[in-house]
């Protein structure tokens, strides 16, 4: 296996070894010695490099894909973004991660423009394509508002609450009998 190195974005030379799990997409791809999960994808003049966050994908990629949206944006009216969407569904398929495509293509799309708009000119852009973490997702939907349970908090007072009357054990230990309205709180 060939080891090459190459300076991820973080300006650190990290060593690679080159693998052939995008070359069904006609990409030269670099893994990282320390993590197959950091590649470097490379055809061309194109290139991509892909890094996993805690709950996210810090995608870097160069250029030339957002010169390719924007002729075809020009011709179309519409941002083609095709390309660049398959690798990260490749990249997460093989990984069995989930991104959330909506927004991975709202993001990626607007950083497109934003970088017309706004006449940026660098080699590279970078985009953060946020994960479904279905953990994280259940721990949010046993969620409880407080605000409802406790009512509302105040800053000067603290935590204010409507008074409610329990009645205790020793009121109703004399009698035998015992309303419906004593019962509801």
């Amino acid at each position: 296996m060939e080891t090459n190195t190459f300076s991820f974005h973080s300006n650190a030379i990290v060593p690679v070894n080159k693998s052939d799990e995008f070359l069904c997409l006609m990409f030269g791809t670099y893994e990282s010695v320390n993590s197959s999960d950091r590649i470097l994808l490379v055809r061309d003049q194109d290139t991509i490099c892909i890094q996993p966050g805690n709950t996210c994908l810090h995608i870097h990629i160069c250029e030339s894909f957002a010169l390719r949206a924007f002729e075809f944006f020009y011709l179309t009216g519409n941002i083609d973004i095709n390309e660049t969407l398959i690798i990260i569904r490749t990249y997460c398929q093989k990984r069995q991660i989930r991104p959330d495509i909506v927004k991975t293509e709202e993001t990626i799309k607007s950083t497109i423009l934003d970088r017309r708009i706004n006449n940026i000119e660098s080699n590279f852009f970078t985009c953060i394509i946020i994960l479904y973490d279905s953990d994280y997702r259940d721990s949010q939907e046993e969620n409880i508002d407080l605000d409802v349970l406790l009512g509302p908090v105040y800053s000067t007072r603290g935590t204010k609450r409507k008074s409610q009357a329990v009645p205790s054990d020793n009121d109703h230990s004399d009698s035998d009998e015992s309303s419906d309205d004593d019962d509801c709180l």
